[in-house]
């Protein structure tokens, strides 16, 4: 009978030309995170209610005037301020993620969403009045 055998070898992905990924020998090399890094999406919804506060004030006629004067396009503007649309419950939690969070923990919903919510007047039921449940998402790591 033959017996298997077995090599083990430390292995990381680099990036290439064109956008392509490259097999390399070794540990994945430790990249510095710079102190105080906010996430994107933090900074995208931050900038709505910057953006809806520019527009309630008066200080911009409309959001062809907020894409002039930031240099995108107009499509770009209403990307932003469509984070507003976004419960608020979702927004405060994008607002305060932090970068360790994303990689491992998914957005969470909690399960009275259905018309709940602060100040909507839901009853926290989806339709036909039973209570939703949503699933916990499983974590699997392997080492």
């Amino acid at each position: 009978m033959t017996a298997g055998m077995t090599q083990t070898h430390r292995i990381h992905f680099s990036n290439a030309k064109k956008g392509k990924r490259k097999l390399q020998p070794g540990p994945a090399p430790v990249r510095d995170t710079p102190a105080g890094r906010v996430p994107r999406v933090s900074r995208l919804v931050a900038l709505a209610i910057k953006f809806d506060g520019l527009l309630g004030s008066g200080a911009v006629r409309d959001q062809a005037e907020l894409a002039e004067l930031g240099h995108v396009t107009r499509a770009r503007v209403t990307q932003i301020m469509n984070l507003l649309h976004l419960a608020p419950d979702i927004q405060d939690e994008l607002l305060h993620a932090s970068l360790g969070d994303r990689a491992s923990v998914p957005p969470r919903v909690s399960p009275g969403w259905y018309g709940g919510g602060r100040g909507r007047g839901g009853s926290g039921q989806g339709p036909g009045g039973a209570a939703l449940v949503l699933p916990q998402p499983q974590v699997v790591l392997q080492a």
